[in-house]
C-alpha cells in the first residue's frame, strides 16, 4: 500500500490503513520496546497500546514519518511509565512536535536506527538453519547466556558458541556489512 493510500485509508476510518501501519512498524517497535521492558510480552503490550493511541489520533497524520515518530515516542513514554524509571515524561500535544522530539534526542534516534536494523536482522534470522535460529533468538530475545542456552538445549557450550558464531557470520554476509566492527556494535547486546 502506498503512503498516500495509507493516509487516505486512515482519514476514512478504514482499518486497512491501520493494518498497513501495523505491518510496517510492529516488529521494529517491539524490538525498540524490548530495550525498556522486562519481557517480550510486556513489550508487545506496550506496542499494542501505542497502536491504540495512534488509532485514536489517526486523522491528524499527513505523512508516514510523522506516524513513525509518534509511535516511537509513545512507545518510549509507555515503557518509561511502566518501569517508573523516569519522573519526567515528555507530554506532547501537537503531532508535529513528535518529529522535533526525535531530532532533539540523538540517543533516542540512534535507538530507532538500531531497532530498524535489528528488524532487518530478524528477517534474515528467520532464514537461518533451525538450530542457529533458535540459539540466536534465545540469545537475543531471551537474553540467555551461552551456558543457559547449552543447559536448555542439552548441547555443549562449544556447540552453542559455534552455532551462534555461524549465525552471526551468515548474518554479516547476508546483510553485506563490510565493517565487522559496525556489525558488532549493532549486535553488542547479543555477544
Amino acid at each position: 500500500m502506498k503512503q498516500s493510500s495509507i493516509i487516505e485509508s486512515l482519514r476514512q476510518d478504514n482499518e486497512d490503513g491501520l493494518v498497513a501501519i501495523y505491518q510496517l512498524y510492529n516488529r521494529p517497535l517491539i524490538f525498540f520496546a524490548r530495550k525498556y521492558c522486562a519481557s517480550l510480552q510486556e513489550a508487545e503490550e506496550v506496542v499494542s497500546e501505542a497502536f491504540l493511541k495512534f488509532w485514536e489520533r489517526r486523522s491528524q497524520f499527513e505523512q508516514l514519518d510523522k506516524i513513525r515518530s509518534f509511535l516511537y515516542v509513545v512507545v518510549k513514554n509507555l515503557c518509561l511509565n511502566l518501569n517508573r524509571k523516569s519522573r519526567f515524561i515528555v507530554q506532547i500535544d501537537d503531532i508535529s512536535d513528535y518529529e522535533e522530539v526525535l531530532l532533539e534526542d540523538t540517543d533516542f534516534l540512534m535507538q530507532i536506527v538500531r531497532t530498524e536494523l535489528l528488524d532487518q536482522i530478524h528477517q534474515e534470522v528467520n532464514l537461518l538453519p533451525e538450530k542457529q535460529k533458535m540459539i540466536f533468538e534465545m540469545s537475543f530475545m531471551e537474553d540467555l547466556t551461552i551456558e543457559q542456552i547449552s543447559a536448555k538445549l542439552l548441547m555443549t557450550p562449544n556447540a552453542v558458541y559455534a552455532n551462534k558464531s555461524r549465525a552471526l557470520a551468515t548474518l554479516r554476509q547476508k546483510l553485506d556489512l563490510k565493517n565487522s566492527c559496525v556489525f558488532l556494535l549493532i549486535l553488542k547486546d547479543l555477544l
